[in-house]
């Protein structure tokens, strides 16, 4: 980042994901965190919040604070808990006390990730004014973060290429997977579990695929995003499979064709 890019005394604030119901039931659709906030923080649980100090350059991380009555059904974690487990983080904070942070640190220019994804036209999430306007900062929701954000992810390190080489690894594995327990009489869907048990069970890297798998057998093939996967497979068809697995949100894509049945033909 330029240094004459962004205003001096400046940070950027950034909201992490929440858990999404299902319609009005009260379970909720499996927890996956926002990718720019996963990108920069390395946190998979709901409701965080994150600011980057351009000017110390120290990261710091807001965790929700829960009553110990949630221990009944779910991980409590203390401060210190939370500490331990994201030691590579410089501070942890409550989200309680987000707004007395603000108050305290008195940032000049607040600078929020605000961008249109230009496949889904979807505008990323930003947090609430609530937490930061009291401190008397200037809002700065242009384009700036995204653009930054957008291109630093664009351009991969080392350790990033490696991780998207072990995504690559995992997904091949998996296909293979699915090609030495295919047969005829199956359903589609039975390929799609045949990928995902052998990601989850040997390496159990997420539970959530980076995009809903692609089964379709004769002409289910030919359909780009064909997402029924209920057709029974049938001796002498032609099988299209597109899955992918992801690792820390780097995600895989391969797609393979192959007869039903394990046999080519010269056609």
């Amino acid at each position: 980042m330029e240094a004459d890019t962004v205003p001096k005394n400046s940070v950027g604030f950034f909201k992490g994901a929440s858990e999404v119901p299902i319609y009005s039931s009260d379970v909720c659709y499996p927890e996956y965190q926002e990718a720019f906030f996963y990108y920069l923080f390395g946190v998979a649980y709901m409701d965080c919040y994150g600011v980057i100090d351009f000017q110390t350059k120290k990261a710091t991380l807001f965790v929700p604070k829960l009553d110990n009555y949630y221990k009944i059904w779910m991980t409590v974690l203390d401060l210190e808990g939370y500490k331990k487990k994201f030691n590579l983080i410089d501070e942890i904070v409550f989200v309680d006390e987000m707004k007395e942070w603000f108050n305290t640190r008195k940032p000049e220019h607040v600078l929020v990730n605000k961008g249109t994804n230009s496949d889904s036209g979807l505008v990323t999430m930003v947090p609430e004014k609530e937490f930061w306007e009291g401190c008397g900062a200037k809002l700065d929701d242009s384009c700036l973060m995204h653009d930054i954000l957008s291109e630093s992810r664009t351009i991969k390190n080392d350790e990033e290429l490696e991780i998207l080489r072990w995504a690559s690894k995992i997904t091949c594995e998996a296909h293979c997977n699915v090609m030495r327990n295919v047969k005829p009489g199956q359903r589609e869907m039975q390929l799609e579990s045949f990928f995902k048990y052998e990601c989850e069970q040997k390496y159990f890297l997420g539970r959530v695929q980076p995009y809903h798998s692609i089964c379709g057998c004769g002409p289910g093939a030919a359909t780009l995003h064909y997402h029924d996967n209920d057709k029974f497979l049938k001796d002498g068809q032609m099988m299209l499979t597109d899955q992918g697995h992801q690792v820390h949100h780097y995600a895989s894509d391969v797609t393979t064709s192959f007869p039903v049945n394990g046999k080519f033909t010269e056609k």
